[in-house]
């Protein structure tokens, strides 16, 4: 939680954060009912949560990095935006890539009953389906996806709150790769004139890492106010809002779109929009966060209260 609220708001840390290395990994070893042993075998309810420790101490790092390699304090005021002068700068490059590969090889080190591949965020970890027989207890599994934009028709429902796992791990992820090639956004509209290549290319990426977040989606998105930390994700989804809406505005964000973010991408971003902004529509009633988000994305989006 403390990293949590350094990362996204700026506060200080209290320090806690240099016992992590001593006090280690938790190995689960309390005692348990049969009941709970049963369930926690079928869920993987351990590897989850030691695999979203691991992802949460790589993020730090990835704070970390962004800001010593793009300077809040040089004529910026939002931590993760990265200063560009204009010119490329392929030191800055590097580091986005060499943060991406560290996010794509801890995927890869994930249990294949938790890991997915690229563009199959929607669908049941690896293999086919296999980690949730145990859940399902002999029952015919919904669909050959565990997650869907359409929020119009009856929501699967997974026993152990196994759909909100499974977002969680794969929403955290898309984030922190949003993060990192979000500074091409900002020499995108800031600096049109000087992106390269490879800048369009970064931003594309950003753009592809925003969309359809699993915790937004049905299932999940039926049980919100069990996602911890709701406020964190209301303004986040907000500024992907924003960034979706900028990328059909601004002449080179809509050629990046058009040219490099791939042909489902309308579709997807489209889909993504409808359910973020549900998102903020529902919350908005019990989160103050979301309200002020929501009062901000209706007026951008023209839609009513």
């Amino acid at each position: 939680m403390e990293t949590c609220f350094h990362m996204e708001f700026g506060l200080p840390l209290t320090g806690l954060d240099k016992f992590e290395e001593t006090i280690g990994l938790p190995d689960f070893n309390g005692p348990v009912t049969d009941e709970d042993y049963i369930s926690n075998q079928a869920t993987h309810f351990q590897e989850h949560f030691a695999s979203q420790i691991v992802l949460r101490r790589l993020s730090a790092n990835l704070h970390s990095v962004l800001n010593k390699t793009f300077g809040p304090d040089v004529s910026m005021s939002f931590p993760g935006f990265g200063h560009f002068n204009g010119a490329s700068s392929p030191g800055s490059a590097t580091v986005m890539k060499q943060l991406d590969a560290q996010l794509i090889q801890w995927r890869g080190m994930l249990p294949s009953h938790l890991r997915w591949q690229d563009n199959q965020d929607m669908t049941f970890p690896d293999p086919s389906q296999g980690a949730f027989n145990a859940v399902y207890a002999g029952q015919s599994l919904p669909s050959s996806d565990m997650f869907t934009p359409d929020l119009d028709t009856q929501p699967a429902t997974y026993p152990f709150a196994a759909d909100i796992h499974v977002a969680l791990l794969r929403t955290r992820y898309s984030y922190n790769k949003y993060l990192v090639y979000r500074p091409y956004i900002y020499k995108v509209l800031h600096h049109p004139d000087s992106v390269t290549q490879e800048d369009a290319e970064g931003a594309a990426e950003c753009l592809k890492a925003s969309l359809k977040w699993p915790i937004a989606l049905s299932p999940t998105c039926t049980n919100k106010r069990l996602i911890p930390t709701t406020f964190f994700w209301s303004q986040n989804l907000f500024g992907v809002l924003v960034l979706l809406h900028l990328s059909q505005q601004h002449p080179i964000m809509l050629r990046i779109r058009s040219s490099l973010c791939g042909q489902r991408f309308d579709v997807e971003a489209s889909q993504t929009v409808t359910t973020y902004l549900d998102w903020l529509r529902d919350m908005k009633k019990i989160d103050s966060t979301a309200n002020w988000c929501w009062n901000i994305i209706r007026l951008i989006y023209r839609l009513e209260d």
